[in-house]
Parts: C-alpha cells; sequence; structure tokens
C-alpha cells in the first residue's frame, strides 16, 4: 500500500512539474542587457583572480610566522628546563624505578611499587623549579608571546590593507 501511495505522489510531483514548466516557458520574457551581465562577471571573476594569491600569500606568511613563534617558544621553554636539570633527574629516577623493577621481578611486592610511587611524589618538589626560576620562564613566555602578539597585529593590518586595497 505504500508503494501505490508514493507512485501517487510520485505521478502528482510530475504533473506539478510540467505545469510549472509549462507556466515558465510562456511567462519567459528575455530582458535585453546589451551584454552588461557578461561584462560584470567577467570584471569581478578578473577582479578575484587578481586578488586570490596576494591574499593566500599573506596568510600563507601568518601561518609559517605563527608556527615558528610557537616553535621558538616550546624549545626555549626546553632548553631552560634541560639547563635547571629537571630532565637529568627525572631520567635518574625513572632508571632507578624500572631498574628496581626489573631486578626485583621475581619477589615483587606490590608494596615496593606503592613506596616507590609515594618517593617520587615525595621528591617531585624537589625535581621541579624553584618559584624563582618558574616567575622567570614565566616572564620570558609573557615577552615572547607580547612581541609575538605585536607582530601578528602588525602582519593582521598588512593583509587588510592588501585585501581592502
Amino acid at each position: 500500500m505504500d508503494n501505490k501511495s508514493m507512485n501517487h505522489q510520485d505521478m502528482m510531483s510530475v504533473t506539478d512539474q510540467e505545469l510549472l514548466d509549462r507556466f515558465f516557458a510562456e511567462a519567459h520574457t528575455p530582458v535585453a542587457d546589451d551584454g552588461f551581465s557578461t561584462r560584470v562577471m567577467q570584471q569581478i571573476t578578473a577582479l578575484r583572480t587578481a586578488q586570490a594569491p596576494a591574499r593566500a600569500s599573506s596568510l600563507s606568511l601568518l601561518t609559517r610566522w605563527n608556527f615558528w613563534l610557537n616553535t621558538i617558544t616550546a624549545v626555549s621553554g626546553i632548553l631552560l628546563l634541560f639547563q635547571l636539570g629537571f630532565f637529568g633527574q627525572a631520567w635518574e629516577w625513572i632508571c632507578s624505578f624500572f631498574h628496581r623493577i626489573v631486578v626485583g621481578i621475581l619477589t615483587f611486592d606490590p608494596y615496593d611499587l606503592l613506596v616507590q610511587a609515594l618517593l617520587f611524589l615525595h621528591r617531585l618538589p624537589d625535581l621541579l623549579p624553584s618559584s624563582v626560576q618558574l616567575s622567570t620562564l614565566g616572564l620570558s613566555v609573557l615577552v615572547f608571546l607580547g612581541l609575538g602578539a605585536q607582530r601578528l597585529v602588525q602582519m593582521e593590518g598588512k593583509i587588510y590593507n592588501e585585501i581592502k586595497g
């Protein structure tokens, strides 16, 4: 029964479509514009084609600047932590932890693992940088972000002027 109702709806839509086509064919009156629409469309296409490379190059420059700014900030943060000795102390603790696990695998005691985890949590403040070092790191990151934001504003102004002009 559903197929019959669907076929009836399809027949109605075909009939409606034919009626609409016939109506618009009879009511169609061409407007003479002497090629005005074609000329306007050609000028719009030419304008878009001329502006596309400039807009794309500016945006790719902005993307490259963001990439290098983020890379330099991350590398400087990692180098600062490396210079403070954070990675060396953490690596020593990880090596000793896994050495104890490998050596003591036959006499493994879950409480020993718990003790090692608690010792790590106890020694964690010694592994982290001091508050002065963290404030220095935070200040340097803010300076980098400020310089980057200033440069981005300058670049966005150039991009705006290129698109507008």
